[in-house]
């Protein structure tokens, strides 16, 4: 007899860095990354344990593990009309 259940655990583990930079009023830039481990007993439901009276042997690097991720952007905001002083 075969039974399923969706009975899977996971662990996430994560080291986030950041730098802002403003180098003017109008212009910003934002460097992000990071330093990630994902670790579960299979990335997709109802799988077979290999060995299914300890789910433990089961836990290994998951699929959808990203280590490193880095990310770098910009924003800028033009002053197009200056506001008005009242004066």
């Amino acid at each position: 007899m075969k039974t399923y259940a969706n009975d899977g655990s996971a662990h996430f583990n994560a080291l986030l860095l950041e730098l802002k930079h403003e180098f003017s009023r109008s212009f910003m830039v934002d460097t992000q990354y990071r330093l990630s481990h994902s670790v579960d007993s299979g990335s997709s439901p109802y799988q077979n344990p290999f060995y299914e009276f300890n789910v433990a042997t089961q836990m290994g690097t998951s699929d959808y593990d990203v280590r490193h991720a880095f990310k770098v952007f910009g924003v800028w905001s033009p002053t197009i009309f200056k506001a008005a002083t009242v004066g």
